[in-house]
């Protein structure tokens, strides 16, 4: 365990999961086996599955997450569905989305459900809205993200995860 990582005493990290310095995994959030949360990156209410690997400063909320998994650096998941064996570039928002088994979502992506299918479907207004909203979303949670997220001290139901060290 990294230093100041911590699990919320009702959330399950798999054996052979690591979480890097100031990691978190809280509110009754799953993580299977032989994963990986990069650090200073959260997951909140969320399920991760088998060999799930987060990159550093990531975000993950209301979402499940499927096996085989990569996910890169600075990206914001919530309230989505990722598929097994899926990758997920860096700097990535995803709020509402499904991303299909082996689909790969190239680093600087945003998307809020599926508003390209909106797009394709005559309504460029609407798919314009959408993401303009995705971009807003970004902005509001790394606004929220910046010194909030992380900073959970010793609030009831949180506990430290002591490196070998401390032990």
């Amino acid at each position: 365990m990294g230093l100041n990582a911590r699990v919320s005493t009702r959330s399950h990290l798999g054996d052979g999961s690591i979480l890097d310095d100031g990691a978190r995994l809280t509110s009754e959030s799953t993580m299977g086996v032989i994963g990986y949360v990069g650090e200073n990156s959260a997951v909140r209410h969320s399920t991760l599955g088998d060999d799930v690997k987060i990159g550093d400063e990531s975000y993950i909320e209301y979402s499940n997450v499927g096996n085989n998994v990569a996910i890169g650096d600075g990206t914001l998941i919530i309230g989505s569905t990722i598929g097994d064996k899926a990758i997920i570039g860096d700097d990535v928002v995803l709020y509402q989305a499904i991303v299909q088994s082996g689909e790969i979502i190239n680093s600087g992506a945003k998307d809020v459900g599926n508003y390209t299918d909106a797009a394709q479907m005559g309504t460029q207004e609407t798919a314009n809205t959408i993401r303009d909203n995705a971009n807003a979303i970004r902005t509001e949670s790394e606004e929220y993200l910046d010194g909030k997220i992380f900073d959970f001290g010793m609030r009831v139901g949180y506990q430290p995860v002591k490196s070998p060290e401390m032990a």
